[in-house]
């Protein structure tokens, strides 16, 4: 049935689809050559055609593959220019350096046949096998103190993790860790008692995360430039750290006022309890992350006085008068207007009636725009394609295929519409834009070509 659709639909949509999508319609395409030729980031999915994206995607260099592939379709892609795998399972790092000879970063749930090449990162999500001589960088997460100790006698040395997650250690682990050259350090569900915690402040860490842990007074020596804190009853107080750049807390109880003589640039709050909101006035915040959990007036009063770049705020209910107020320096916003009880954005069935943002009323010098759950008017829409913005996102936003006209004239490299009522008819249209990534609904091709 596929064949008997016309071809200029189905062209007309090619380059909007994941590559498994076009690899079902690889036949019934005429002429498929060139529409990947921008393509960097390649996913090999179930029905993924590897002969097509070897052909057409001469220039991806980053391959996530979510299912099992064997080694002769894997070979298939050796001439690509890949230099990151991301896998979803098992790896063999000896069988991917044979095939890719410039790789610099291989990610998997489990990592085997670590032998060769210097000078290449390895982060595993799971477990690895082993570590050669060779491998200088690793990025990992280990769930028991075994774990870590079987893995550094396997290879009789100090392990060269740069980025750790650990859930326990002991101070046999401990020991080994501040040998290790680590960078990045994330701490969950610590049961080792402070003291033994502070023997870590040796550390050179440029970032730290901690899950239900306080902060060792001794750790305030230590150069961190971004701190993430969660489930912590309260912060701030404690936070010293006089090179911080970028602040995370979730799930905690924060005061602002204890935190005004730090130099951070970068503020995300989510789901915390904050006092003191209006003492952000005091610091130089230019990014800021936030889902109040107070007025949304107080926010916005706040939100104003800063010399804000980017912004992120969900669970609101804004109006077109707040963005008035918003200031002119932001270059990236980003607004949700809807949270479910845990936590988790969600994105309902119809735009939030008590969201009184139209689009007509946007800072003037924005590159990224992001709105989920927002009813955008046609207005609004010719106000967004004015301004000089490269990454749009309008999700749940109620745009159809004649509204999506209006974008027409932009020069966009992403965007994405999903859970919106467009069509093939108004995909059609955005084809000469410089996209590299377009995410949108399934498209029916048969309702299309009616």
């Amino acid at each position: 049935m596929l064949k008997r659709l016309g071809n200029d639909i189905l062209i007309a949509v090619a380059s909007f689809l994941k590559l498994w999508d076009v690899s079902l319609l690889c036949r019934a395409i005429g002429n498929v050559k060139g529409i990947y030729s921008r393509v960097k980031i390649v996913e090999i999915n179930k029905f993924s055609d590897i002969g097509m994206i070897a052909r057409y995607c001469t220039h991806a260099s980053t391959l996530y593959i979510n299912v099992y592939i064997k080694d002769n379709d894997l070979n298939k892609l050796r001439l690509l220019p890949i230099s990151r795998i991301i896998y979803s399972t098992e790896v063999s790092m000896n069988r991917c350096l044979e095939i890719f000879p410039n790789l610099s970063y291989l990610e998997a749930g489990i990592v085997r046949d670590i032998s060769k090449l210097p000078n290449i990162e390895v982060k595993f999500r799971g477990r690895i096998t082993e570590v050669s001589n060779n491998i200088t960088k690793l990025h990992g997460k280990l769930g028991s103190i075994e774990a870590l100790r079987s893995l550094s006698a396997k290879a009789g040395r100090i392990l060269p993790f740069e980025s750790l997650c650990i859930e326990d250690v002991d101070g046999n682990a401990m020991d080994a860790m501040k040998r290790m050259p680590l960078k990045n350090l994330e701490i969950k569900e610590f049961r080792a008692t402070h003291t033994d915690i502070s023997q870590l402040a040796c550390l050179k860490l440029d970032r730290l995360t901690l899950r239900r842990l306080n902060i060792p007074a001794n750790f305030t020596g230590m150069a961190l430039k971004e701190l993430v804190c969660i489930g912590i009853w309260n912060v701030g107080a404690d936070i010293k750290f006089q090179n911080l750049q970028k602040l995370k807390i979730t799930g905690c109880q924060v005061d602002i006022e204890t935190m005004v003589h730090l130099p951070i640039a970068e503020l995300i709050l989510q789901r915390c309890s904050i006092n003191n909101l209006k003492s952000l006035r005091k610091m130089k915040i230019t990014h800021l992350d936030i889902t109040p959990s107070i007025a949304i007036a107080e926010i916005v009063e706040v939100i104003c006085s800063l010399p804000l770049t980017s912004l992120k705020i969900d669970n609101v209910s804004l109006s077109d008068d707040d963005l008035r107020r918003f200031p002119s320096t932001l270059k990236t916003l980003s607004i949700t207007s809807h949270e479910d009880i845990y936590g988790e954005m969600e994105d309902p069935e119809e735009p939030d009636p008590e969201v009184e943002i139209t689009g007509e009323i946007l800072p003037p010098n924005l590159i990224e725009l992001e709105f989920h759950n927002i009813l955008i008017t046609q207005a609004g829409l010719r106000n967004i394609a004015r301004l000089p913005i490269k990454s749009l996102t309008l999700v749940n936003c109620e745009l159809t295929d004649e509204k999506i006209r209006i974008l027409y004239g932009m020069e966009l490299t992403y965007l994405n519409v999903w859970k919106n009522k467009v069509t093939s008819c108004g995909l059609k249209g955005l084809m000469h834009m410089p996209l590299t990534t377009c995410k949108h609904d399934l498209i029916d091709f048969l309702r299309a070509n009616k």
